[in-house]
């Protein structure tokens, strides 16, 4: 591949526009050494790991260490996945699709199973193993057990769970105000009340996390002349990742003030007047 890189420098260098110093810096690229090439790959893996889901990577590691316990027990000793063939390791994941239980000894839910294969898939190819139990013939047996296994807790009537978090009801609400919980009568209380107050449509808890000072702007809305927060800034979430072609909104969401006792509004105000000045400038 080299050889071709320098056939092309050189007649790069025969050209009327052709620029010296170019093909010195070009050279000298292609000359560089493998440990500078090694440092320049683990600096690009490491880049790419500190921007993955840090819930993925909790997952990834919980669920490699439950299979690779399992797979101890079954071979009476280290298990190095380096030196496993492939027929072999599908016969594994045939036998932990199959018979892998909770802590309680429960049976897991049917995605919690095909959880298992993706984080198991991630894994090996964080190793840069050859390796693709998701597609692969050579895995095909352990993806009909993990079928199979599915079916079988469909008919024992799991797998049906709503997962979707219900919204509080105004009665819920009102006790959470009755309480002391919320209100503005203690910065705990005021800061409960804020976040609470602040659903801009965040989809999960990270939205939340990751919200930064200064990522809302207080506006006035052009057609009432009330006042309104704006979500200017979204760092990224379970479906909006930056990837390109990927979906975006189309708008910024916003809070408008509703002149009440309890205007959300009138909440972030009052807590941005007790945020020292020097905490006030854009996170």
């Amino acid at each position: 591949m080299f050889q071709n890189f320098e056939k092309y420098a050189n007649e790069e260098q025969n050209t009327e526009t052709d620029n010296p110093n170019f093909r010195v810096g070009f050279l000298e690229f292609l000359q560089t050494d493998e440990h500078e090439e090694d440092n320049s790959s683990q600096e690009l893996d490491n880049f790419i790991a500190a921007e993955r889901s840090s819930n993925t990577v909790k997952k990834t590691t919980y669920e490699w260490k439950k299979f690779k316990a399992f797979c101890e027990q079954q071979v009476n000793g280290d298990f190095n996945v380096m030196n496993v063939p492939a027929s072999t390791l599908d016969k594994l994941l045939g036998k932990f699709f199959k018979d892998v239980r909770k802590e309680n000894g429960g049976e897991y839910e049917p995605d919690s199973i095909s959880s298992f294969q993706k984080s198991i898939q991630r894994h090996l190819k964080e190793l840069k193993l050859p390796f693709n139990i998701l597609q692969e013939e050579e895995f095909r047996r352990s993806r009909e057990v993990l079928a199979a296994k599915r079916k079988n807790i469909l008919k024992q009537g799991r797998g049906n769970k709503p997962n979707a978090c219900r919204e509080c009801t105004t009665e819920e609400e009102e006790k959470l105000f009755e309480s002391g919980e919320f209100g503005c009568h203690n910065p705990e209380a005021l800061q409960c009340t804020v976040f609470f107050s602040l659903h801009f449509g965040f989809r999960a808890r990270d939205e939340s996390r990751n919200l930064c000072w200064g990522d809302l702007e207080l506006q006035n809305d052009p057609e009432t002349g009330k006042e309104v927060l704006v979500w200017m800034a979204e760092r990224g979430s379970k479906t909006r990742k930056g990837m390109e072609g990927a979906h975006q909104r189309q708008f910024n969401p916003k809070i408008f003030a509703t002149g009440t006792e309890r205007c959300p509004v009138r909440f972030f105000k009052l807590f941005e007047s007790h945020r020292p000045e020097m905490a006030k400038a854009p996170s």
